[in-house]
């Protein structure tokens, strides 16, 4: 069977989802299915490329050691951190009351007034 998996992390990057992909990459090839990744270069923790192995740029295509066929995509680079909390915050501000606090923890740390809850129903005991 010909198989393509689109992923956001792959190996060389080292964390419990490339580990999982990694496993299940050559379970399916041993298996004799034929399987191709899309995924982007290296770029976890730091939201940026982190080698310049040119088998990890953009574009390139590769045979990784579980035999899986891997294609390099582009991907826009990011900040490290929650790069998406305030736009989460400005999102949970909007939803109807009672629907979540929005206690998210910002760059100011975890004991500022928008990381604590105010009350809402989902974080309340039952």
């Amino acid at each position: 069977m010909r198989i393509l998996l689109l992923t956001h992390y792959w190996a060389p990057e080292t964390g419990a989802p490339q580990m999982r992909w990694g496993w299940l990459a050559r379970g399916l090839v041993r298996r004799g299915h034929e399987l191709a990744v899309l995924a982007p270069p290296p770029h976890y923790p730091t939201g940026r490329l982190l080698d310049a192995d040119p088998r990890h740029a953009p574009g390139a295509v590769h045979r990784d050691p579980s035999g899986a066929m891997i294609h390099r995509t582009a991907f826009r680079p990011y900040d490290v951190g929650l790069g998406a909390g305030a736009r989460t915050r400005r999102w949970l501000r909007r939803m109807p009351s009672g629907w979540g606090c929005g206690a998210l923890p910002d760059r100011s740390g975890p004991t500022s007034s928008s990381a604590r809850c105010r009350g809402c129903r989902p974080c309340q005991p039952p």
